[in-house]
């Protein structure tokens, strides 16, 4: 029977693998279907964490179906190389303290699922010598920061990509052609600038504009504010849209957005509270009639707000959603849950 393999290793990793650790969390949830059937595999947390290799490599001739190993670490683990050519590995997830070498022969001819998280890499083609070993690649998730490897995905089966951290420069996207879902969450790149930054996340986005559905931080949403142009995609085949994160920004970079997506119908808010208190006042720009996009006239069915405020801003978008979206099914509000008892009743007579 196929073997389920799940490690997480020091007393940190509990922190690593809790619901509001935001890359652990987010990336569990990135596809919807469930990808393993197998009994996990019984072992203890090792004490030593240089065990890993050891029952790592002891688990592969057993038909190792999935892996998943959270390490926080002071050490660097090499990751073992044996695992670079498993046949029947089909879900790896990693994140933690690892070195990752693959050779340049690595091969997952069966893996559909690949989380990598906050990882070292032997050298700058590493990671897309990993991308390029896995022929049937469906959802991929990475999350990077401040590193100047090479990404080259050439995955033609991928569906899901999730992209957080910093996006670098050397990204080449080739035969995406049936992806599905695009999730990003870039952050800004201290010494570069702004405009090029933006430049940089329209070039990541402008080939997989076929996607179905799109969901964009709102720190993403805001770079993308610097470099909006003749060159800015249509987004023709957007079924969903969603915005996540401070939603106390420039409005009208989600304006425009509605404007490049005409057959778009179902749109989604996630306000995060923790980063909204504090913020700076919003703009008006919600206070402007609003150019009404086709979407939202025509074929917008369903809204969702999730971490609502009741403040002046959200207060105008929901009405001006309301005043425009004529085939309009569903709107759906969930109130803040960190406001008081009375707040929340001053929300609900509000709204």
């Amino acid at each position: 029977m196929p073997l389920l393999l799940t490690l997480t290793l020091s007393a940190l990793c509990r922190t690593l693998a809790s619901p509001t650790y935001s890359p652990i969390s987010q990336f569990e949830n990135l596809s919807p279907q469930a990808f393993c059937r197998a009994e996990p595999f019984p072992i203890p947390c090792p004490s030593n964490p240089f065990n890993v290799d050891t029952w790592v490599r002891a688990a592969i001739p057993h038909g190792l179906k999935e892996l998943c190993l959270n390490i926080c670490n002071d050490t660097v683990l090499e990751f073992p190389r044996s695992v670079f050519f498993s046949t029947t590995l089909v879900a790896l997830k990693l994140a933690g303290n690892f070195a990752l070498n693959p050779p340049s022969n690595a091969s997952f001819p069966s893996l559909r699922i690949l989380h990598l998280a906050l990882l070292n890499y032997a050298n700058s083609e590493s990671l897309s010598a990993i991308l390029n070993a896995c022929p049937v690649l469906q959802d991929l998730c990475l999350y990077v920061f401040l590193r100047e490897d090479q990404v080259h995905i050439n995955t033609p089966a991928l569906k899901y990509l999730i992209f957080k951290g910093h996006l670098i420069e050397d990204v080449v996207l080739e035969n995406l052609s049936h992806l599905v879902a695009l999730v990003l969450q870039v952050e800004i790149v201290k010494g570069v600038s702004i405009e090029d930054d933006a430049k940089r996340v329209w070039d990541l986005i402008r080939p997989l504009a076929h996607v179905k559905s799109l969901s964009l931080s709102t720190k993403t949403t805001e770079i993308l504010c610097h470099a909006f142009g003749d060159n800015v995609p249509m987004f023709h085949n957007l079924f969903s849209l969603k915005f996540n994160g401070c939603l106390y920004f420039e409005w009208h970079a989600i304006r425009f957005l509605f404007g490049r997506a005409p057959k778009l119908q179902i749109l989604a808010f996630e306000s995060c509270p923790e980063h909204s208190y504090g913020q700076p006042t919003p703009d008006s720009s919600w206070e402007e009639p609003l150019d009404v996009p086709e979407c939202l006239s025509s074929h917008l069915t369903t809204c969702h707000y999730k971490g609502f405020l009741g403040n002046k801003d959200e207060m105008q978008l929901v009405r001006q959603i309301l005043k425009v979206a004529r085939v309009l099914k569903t709107l759906k509000i969930t109130v803040d849950g960190h406001l008081e008892s009375e707040e929340k009743l001053c929300v609900r007579k509000a709204l």
